[in-house]
C-alpha cells in the first residue's frame, strides 16, 4: 500500500525464508557472515533495491553483510518505510544498530554458564 513500492520475493521466503543468523555472528562470525551474505545475494538475485526486515538483528547482520559483499542493496526496517510513507521522520539506522548491539553485549555480559546449564 506504499505508493511507488514494488515488491520482489526472494527465492527463500515466508515459511521457507532464511534467517540472517545475527546471533550466529556472535558465536561464530565466519559462519554467521556467510549466511547473512547468502541472504543478501538472494536480494540481489531478486533485483531488490532494498532488503526490508522487521528484526533489529537482521537489520544489523544484513547491513554488515551488504557492505561486506559490496552489494548495491540497502537494508531498511519496515517501520521506517511506513513512517516515511506517512511523512514522518524515522530514527537513524546506524544509531538503532548501535543501540541493539549495546543491548546484546550487556545481555551477554550478564549471562554465565554453570555446570553445563546456561543462565541469563
Amino acid at each position: 500500500m506504499i505508493p511507488g513500492l514494488k515488491l520482489s520475493e526472494m527465492r527463500h521466503n515466508r515459511e521457507n525464508s532464511l534467517c540472517c543468523r545475527a546471533v550466529a555472528m556472535l558465536s561464530n562470525p565466519k559462519i554467521g557472515l556467510s549466511i547473512a551474505v547468502k541472504r543478501v545475494r538472494e536480494a540481489v538475485e531478486a533485483n531488490a533495491d532494498i532488503n526490508v526486515t522487521n528484526c533489529s538483528g537482521c537489520l544489523s547482520a544484513l547491513t554488515f553483510a551488504s557492505h561486506y559483499s559490496k552489494a548495491d542493496v540497502k537494508v531498511r526496517d519496515i517501520t521506517d518505510l511506513l513512517m516515511e510513507a506517512l511523512g514522518m521522520q524515522p530514527e537513524k539506522t546506524k544509531e538503532r544498530i548501535i543501540s541493539y548491539m549495546e543491548k546484546a553485549a550487556k545481555m551477554l555480559e550478564g549471562s554465565r554458564v554453570t555446570q553445563g546449564k546456561q543462565r541469563l
